[in-house]
């Protein structure tokens, strides 16, 4: 048969003949429509219900009245389970037969499906890796061009104040109370400096690396959690439960009708006594 190689592609043996069908062999379907219970039993039914409906009991006779009636419906319900699994049998076969052809194909899918996911998987770490740099080189050269800007400014501060400070103080007061702006119209606003354009070009780029799944592709993300130490955690993720198989192996496994109730801090317990057909009374059919 052919196999998936590591890299999801088919591996053929030399000389291999050309691929077969997956054929399912099983037995043949049945003749339908399938009798699952015959005229006889539905008259028994009928029989039944009729002496249930009537059903009353005042004595001891009656009680063992109704329990000869028990035995009969469990042996009626019994001939209906195996009618029942008689008559499935043969589509059961079938639905086995199909699922075990199915196994093989089936198998060969899901290992190249992985195949492709591991890829894909692969693929999109490295490129989400790369964008992470991306996007820190660029928050980077954006924090560097700041730092630029914030000592050119405080150099142009600088080279201002010391002009100011070499001119004759009547020029230099003069000087700061010039007004360049026409009265009502405001002054358009200073050229960006080279830094600046640098600046807003590198916030608004779009990103370097795209993330964006290939066609056809999407990702489903899932969060997964362990819990790495339980005494760290808060109440509320805490709970508490009652050790059920514990009490169920101590109390109630070999419990036998007459036995004292037993007792234990925190739990109640009662018997439920349900009748249940012995199959010792007659059946009637």
């Amino acid at each position: 048969m052919n196999t998936p190689n590591k890299n999801g592609g088919v591996i053929k043996a030399p000389g291999e003949a050309a691929a077969l069908p997956v054929l399912v062999k099983a037995p043949p379907l049945p003749v339908l429509p399938l009798v699952l219970v015959d005229e006889r039993f539905i008259a028994h039914l009928d029989r039944l219900a009729t002496k249930v409906e009537a059903l009353k009991i005042t004595n001891v006779a009656a009680a063992q009245s109704a329990a000869n009636l028990l035995v009969e419906i469990t042996d009626l319900g019994r001939q209906l389970d195996r009618n029942r699994a008689a008559a499935k049998r043969p589509f059961l076969d079938i639905n086995s037969a199909i699922e075990a052809a199915a196994r093989a194909p089936a198998g060969t899918l899901a290992q190249l499906k992985a195949g492709v996911q591991k890829h894909i998987a692969e693929w999109d770490a490295d490129l989400r890796r790369r964008a992470e740099e991306s996007e820190r080189a660029r928050q980077a050269e954006i924090a560097r061009l700041k730092e630029e800007k914030r000592r050119q400014d405080e150099e142009a501060k600088r080279t201002a104040a010391e002009l100011a400070a070499s001119l004759p103080a009547g020029a230099a007061a003069a000087a700061l109370d010039l007004d360049f702006e026409d009265d009502g119209i405001p002054a358009e606003p200073a050229p960006k400096s080279e830094i600046e354009k640098q600046i807003e070009a590198l916030k608004y780029a779009p990103p370097a690396v795209s993330t964006a799944a290939p066609a056809g592709v999407q990702y489903r993300s899932r969060l997964l959690f362990t819990v790495t130490d339980i005494a760290k955690l808060p109440e509320q993720f805490i709970t508490r439960s009652a050790n059920e198989k514990l009490i169920r192996e101590v109390f109630v496994v070999g419990f036998k009708d007459g036995d004292p109730l037993p007792s234990l801090p925190g739990v109640e317990f009662k018997v439920d006594r349900v009748p249940v057909s012995t199959g010792r009374a007659p059946a009637l059919f």
